[in-house]
């Protein structure tokens, strides 16, 4: 998961903590299920520490055979974490390593839309990338 702050109004996503899966999680092929107390803890740990400044911001992960593009799975995961109230996260970031040889990072972000006329039922989810810049 990644955790971080908005700034200027939500334009810019400031990550400061990327945290790993936790040791019970659920690695698959083509899935992934995160070590949800883990998380939880390191939420709480990161946030007293930070002040109470640290927010969850989204997830992270890799795809180690394709590209740095998000799949229908990662467009309902951030529709998830979108409307799932207690993350409070209602613009999440994903951010995905994607490459064989060389790694690529694309950071997207997700934002609700209301449903239009056409489409009047369902979450409609628009994403766009957000630039990178790495501080060191």
């Amino acid at each position: 998961m990644l955790l971080g702050y908005w700034t200027h109004a939500g334009v810019d996503a400031v990550i400061t903590d990327a945290v790993g899966p936790g040791p019970r999680a659920i690695h698959r092929r083509s899935s992934f299920v995160p070590d949800y107390d883990f998380h939880d803890a390191e939420i709480h740990l990161r946030y007293m520490r930070s002040g109470r400044r640290l927010e969850y911001m989204g997830d992270w992960h890799t795809h180690p055979t394709g590209p740095p593009m998000l799949s229908r799975k990662d467009r309902r995961t951030l529709a998830v974490i979108a409307t799932h109230a207690p993350a409070r996260a209602p613009t999440p970031v994903m951010a995905i390593f994607a490459g064989r040889r060389t790694w690529r990072l694309t950071v997207w972000r997700g934002m609700l839309r209301p449903p239009s006329v056409e489409r009047k039922r369902g979450v409609v989810l628009a994403v766009a990338t957000l630039r990178v810049k790495l501080f060191g």
